[in-house]
């Protein structure tokens, strides 16, 4: 059943029933997105989670809930982000 794939209300199916929980990484530098982090997402895409939920990207430096979370408060941390996204994307698929 875990490698059967799985259809979402909205009409999405993922591959698999792996899913990858939000989970409070600590990855952040000055609370910004690292190389770190992107390659720990990219490596559970390559392990087979058919689908990674982020943990603990705060839009506020006021959210905070420790000095490793990510702050996407404006839009200059996207290209990292968007970098996790396409390193990722191929692998979960």
């Amino acid at each position: 059943m875990l490698f059967q794939p799985f259809t979402f209300p909205n009409g999405t199916t993922a591959k698999n029933r792996f899913f990858k929980s939000a989970m409070e990484e600590q990855l952040a530098h000055d609370s910004k997105p690292t190389d770190t982090l992107v390659r720990l997402y990219d490596t559970w895409a390559m392990g087979g989670a058919s689908v990674l939920v982020t943990g603990n990207v705060m839009v506020s430096p006021n959210g905070k809930g420790s000095v490793g979370d990510v702050v996407v408060s404006d839009d200059r941390f996207l290209p990292m982000l968007k970098a996790g996204r396409t390193l990722a994307k191929p692998q979960a698929r």
